[in-house]
């Protein structure tokens, strides 16, 4: 019981809060609302995988690895809404996103492989199963994050475009 109020009460104040945050950066409510689900599908994704495998996890450690993942994993959605966002100024929906993909891939993988592979790599290294726990959950939460970024958001920015760019799509 303990856990579920913890669990609800951490996932609203970081939902609030990095939601503020990404409101406050693009003067928009769609798009903090776009981000800011995308990345918290990422963390249920991660719980059912979690579930499917039965993985015996602390609940501390879910509790730690969703306010990370919550707020690594948001630059990588900011920076591809922000370089989809600028093209979209000058360019169609479709060139837009290609630009998009050229300006930020080598930025989201680079950095997001680092914390995939240093986090996997501590996993198997520290032998406290909490810290390794947490590593190991982290190297899969950043990986579904980027997949969904990479493969779900453009998908959902082309969706909602003349909302976010306030033009008609094109």
């Amino acid at each position: 019981n303990n856990f579920n109020y913890e669990m609800n009460k951490l996932t609203i104040i970081t939902i609030v809060l990095i939601f503020l945050v990404v409101l406050l950066t693009f003067k928009s409510v769609i798009i903090p609302l776009i981000l800011v689900l995308l990345i918290q599908c990422a963390v249920y994704l991660l719980m059912t995988i979690i579930k499917i495998m039965d993985l015996k996890v602390y609940y501390l450690s879910l509790l730690i690895v969703q306010s990370i993942l919550m707020g690594a994993t948001i630059d990588y959605a900011i920076l591809f809404t922000n370089y989809y966002l600028e093209s979209r100024k000058n360019s169609s929906i479709k060139i837009s996103l290609k630009e998009t993909y050229n300006k930020s891939i080598h930025t989201i993988l680079t950095s997001s492989m680092i914390m995939i592979i240093i986090t996997g790599v501590l996993g198997f290294i520290f032998t406290d199963p909490a810290i390794g726990e947490i590593c190991h959950i982290i190297a899969i939460g950043v990986t579904l994050a980027v997949l969904l970024i990479l493969f779900v958001l453009p998908s959902i920015i082309t969706l909602f475009d003349k909302y976010i760019t306030k033009k008609s799509t094109t």
